[in-house]
């Protein structure tokens, strides 16, 4: 009895794998403060070139999102979103996110630290035009299967 329990866990393990859509996040975080309007940080991510940028949508938590298109990379454009949470204080914590189905390894690392970069030029344009007097650094994080190499410096 107990071995076909096993063997029914095991079928029912495997079928399910398939439905699973496991999604991988790279993207930077700095906390701005105090906390500059939305038109602010919107008209800062359409000043940076080659950047399409829509209009901001609220979010359920009161802040917004902002996506974000570009640069264009050999199989089209990067998409990230920038979300924008105001905090009691307000402090607005932003995060520009990358997102991609599978693992870390889906994207090759070079790849990945680009979008690092891109990002912390996005949110440092933000910052110099709406919070020039944030301290708070600008800081990597990554979610998901596969760690976070683009986050560690360079070997």
């Amino acid at each position: 009895m107990l071995r076909w329990k096993s063997r029914a866990v095991l079928i029912f393990a495997l079928l399910a794998l398939p439905g699973c859509d496991p999604i991988y996040t790279l993207g930077v975080r700095t906390q701005l403060a105090p906390a500059p309007a939305p038109s602010c940080i919107e008209a800062a991510l359409r000043a940076v070139p080659g950047r399409t940028v829509n209009r901001p949508t609220a979010s359920e938590n009161g802040g917004f999102l902002i996506g974000v298109d570009g640069p264009i990379k050999p199989d089209g454009p990067w998409d990230a979103t920038l979300q924008v949470d105001r905090l009691r204080d307000s402090t607005q914590v932003l995060r520009l996110q990358y997102m991609w189905m599978g693992t870390a390894r889906m994207r090759p690392l070079e790849e990945q630290r680009r979008m690092v970069a891109d990002g912390t030029a996005l949110l440092t344009a933000v910052r110099t035009v709406c919070a020039p007097a944030s301290a708070e650094p600008i800081q990597c994080f990554a979610r998901g299967m596969g760690g976070s190499p683009a986050c560690a410096p360079p070997a």
